[in-house]
């Protein structure tokens, strides 16, 4: 209306100013036969220019949820069980071949996944050709964040030559091995016409990536801790998140899963069900979006720069059932019982950690970590109860301020708690990832890009202890960044197994 008004408004000015009096209903007519034309003459990009458009919310009529299932090497009874209830439930899924398992010549492994295919209902994805990780100069290297470009573009190759030969066709969709990549991987990606969707890839690649989906991460997971499926807290982050968006793609690795884990996942998905969600594939779910639109329908909200509600907490402050059962969280006994966890080992980078009188939280003294270089390292103390049982929960917290100097580098959190479980012979049974807006589960990278105030801030949280845990690792974890990080009154409690499991909210 404000747009014809003022055209309107124009043409009674300019066709009739200089003319003498013309009656009413003449000027009506002139005008009748001259709006056209002055539509015509300023054309769309006038038009547009003059009134802009009134944008509203996009709108999200069905929540989609795509099952992100890791790591298929056989049909193991693992995979199998865990197929057979999706299809009971008429759920469809996703599941990443590792690639180099499609050369073992198991004919009986073939003739399953091509069962599984022919259902319908599971898409299979390239999750790497080998899913290795190694050391090279001391620093960490994986599949596809490290190697260079013509290796990451040969093992992609030699992934699609193997889907063609066995699958009957290539992958149209790709999830990186720890979901790790780098720049290279994205070159390598946009090198292969076939993929069209990429799982839990970084948004700010999708200019290099024009023809291909990037569905990234969010909060809510399968499992929280690493393998282990968690309904609880997939049931709060649904609550919490549903309406700001109409896709999530949640993690899980089948192949982990006891037979309480699996009842755990089996909880979440009719959980999920009941919500009405519509369980998809990402080529099915590539299908919904307009040409074009290669992204997912994310409904802005004023306060979360992501698009995202915010996530309320979900753990309360639960009395304690024991002591603190870390040695000398507070310091007051220097660095008694914590030690260097250094994985690089750069002289260079000098990093480093040490007690210090310099404003600590309480008491005398506060841990003091510091690097001259961009740095992943930690201060760390295991505790060797022998007394963790499945489902016990325990409070983990410390206070926390970054240096002036402190810069964390791009994308990632700066710093973390991280709490790791680890049964027989070092096995790894879990780990929670804390931060100052959350908690994770296998993975930084649902905290990356956080604040590390400067200032004395508590984070905190309560985590799920998981079965045949033998020791606990409590970690201080600088990932990544250069300067000093100053960390105090660190604690580690067990409360009521009642207790939800989540992040408190950070406090000051």
């Amino acid at each position: 209306m404000c747009c014809f008004r003022y055209l309107t408004n124009m043409a009674n000015e300019e066709r009739f100013s200089s003319l003498s009096p013309i009656p009413q209903d003449m000027k009506a007519s002139l005008f009748a036969r001259t709006l056209p034309a002055m539509l015509l003459a300023y054309g769309i990009t006038g038009f547009t220019q003059m009134c802009p458009a009134q944008t509203e919310a996009p709108k999200i009529t069905a929540t989609y949820v795509i099952l992100k299932l890791d790591d298929v090497t056989n049909g193991t009874p693992q995979w199998k069980r865990t197929l057979d209830y999706l299809k009971s439930r008429n759920v469809k899924s996703s599941a990443g071949i590792i690639c180099n398992s499609l050369e073992s010549g198991k004919q009986a492994y073939y003739d399953w996944l091509k069962e599984v295919q022919q259902s319908g209902l599971v898409e299979f994805w390239l999750h790497g050709y080998d899913h290795k990780q190694w050391k090279e100069d001391g620093k960490d290297v994986w599949e596809f964040s490290g190697p260079s470009l013509e290796q990451q573009k040969e093992h992609i190759a030699k992934s699609q030559q193997l889907a063609r030969q066995i699958l009957g066709a290539p992958f149209a969709v790709f999830g990186a091995p720890f979901n790790k990549t780098d720049a290279a991987t994205v070159k390598a990606l946009a090198a292969d016409p076939d993929i069209k969707v990429v799982l839990f890839g970084n948004p700010k690649d999708a200019a290099e990536l024009p023809n291909a989906l990037i569905l990234d991460r969010t909060e809510m997971n399968v499992e929280a801790p690493l393998f282990v499926p968690n309904s609880q807290k997939v049931k709060h982050d649904y609550e919490a998140l549903a309406g700001t968006r109409d896709c999530f793609v949640i993690q899980g690795h089948p192949n982990q899963w006891t037979d309480e884990r699996f009842a755990e996942f089996q909880m979440l998905v009719e959980y999920l069900q009941s919500q009405g969600v519509v369980f998809t594939t990402p080529s099915e779910y590539l299908k919904t979006r307009q040409p074009g639109a290669l992204k997912v329908t994310v409904i802005p909200s004023a306060n979360n720069k992501s698009g995202t509600k915010d996530i309320a907490p979900i753990a309360t402050e639960p009395p304690p059932l024991s002591e603190n059962l870390l040695a000398n969280g507070d310091f007051e006994n220097g660095s008694r019982g914590w030690s260097l966890y250094d994985p690089v080992k750069s002289s260079s980078a000098a990093r480093q950690f040490q007690v210090v009188a310099d404003t600590p939280h309480g008491g005398s003294g506060t841990m003091e970590l510091s690097s001259a270089g961009p740095s992943r390292y930690a201060v760390l103390q295991y505790l060797k109860s022998a007394n963790f049982a499945a489902g016990q929960k325990y409070r983990v917290s410390a206070w926390v301020r970054a240096g002036e100097d402190f810069v964390a580098s791009s994308n990632t959190p700066g710093f973390v708690l991280r709490v790791s479980m680890f049964g027989p012979n070092f096995s790894n049974s879990g780990m929670y990832f804390l931060g100052f807006n959350g908690m994770g589960g296998d993975s930084t990278s649902v905290l990356a890009g956080q604040e590390v105030p400067r200032t004395w801030t508590k984070i905190e949280g309560v985590f799920e202890m998981a079965a045949n845990v033998e020791k606990v690792n409590v970690c201080l974890l600088v990932d990544s960044g250069v300067g000093h990080v100053y960390a105090d009154d660190v604690s580690i409690e067990r409360v009521a197994d009642s207790t939800p499991v989540g992040a408190v909210a950070a406090a000051r």
